[in-house]
């Protein structure tokens, strides 16, 4: 569960505010032309004042300002609170993937909120430094924070924190080293 809230909660992921605002206008996009003919049809069967696509408009904009940019934080605490996602986000990397220089780097740092026994752990192989039931994968590495980690081929690199038996979610990212075909 946390590896998918942090998938989409992060980085451009479907449920951080740009993302949100980009699907809800796309849906408010596809029903625009129909709100009139709804307004005019339900807009004044409950109110003094008929509703009228200025109404919905306004709606749009309140959801689009005020709702969905702080949103995603509110609803972040509350699996925290519930104990649903770690106190601690998981090592970030940079850059976030893609296209790296043959010889280029990445660099692992600690995630927001890392206690300070924290452990670092990486696989450069597409598996997760984590095993099904809480174990350290014997494929994972230890890195410390702000460590360079040299990428030498293309690859998916793979971190977690761990804590104690608390690991975070997963960060997952492919690097491709660019090829010089000439």
């Amino acid at each position: 569960f946390a590896d998918r809230v942090y998938r989409h909660f992060y980085h451009d992921g479907v449920l951080t505010p740009g993302g949100a605002t980009a699907i809800f206008d796309a849906r408010a996009a596809e029903i625009d032309r129909a709100v009139v003919a709804e307004s005019a049809r339900w807009g004044d069967a409950k109110t003094a004042t008929p509703l009228t696509r200025n109404h919905w408009l306004s709606e749009i904009n309140n959801v689009r300002n005020n709702y969905l940019p702080g949103r995603p934080a509110i609803v972040l605490s509350q699996f925290r609170a519930q104990g649903w996602y770690p106190a601690f986000d998981p090592p970030v990397l940079g850059p976030r993937g893609g296209s790296v220089a043959p010889g280029g780097t990445a660099t692992i740092t600690a995630g927001t909120g890392t206690p300070a026994d924290g452990i670092l752990y990486f696989t450069t192989d597409g598996t997760d430094p984590r095993l099904p039931g809480g174990g350290v994968n014997p494929a994972a590495q230890t890195i410390a924070s702000g460590t360079a980690l040299p990428i030498t081929a293309s690859q998916v690199v793979r971190a977690r924190t761990r804590s104690g038996t608390t690991w975070s979610a997963l960060e997952d990212v492919a690097f491709y080293v660019t090829q010089d075909y000439s």
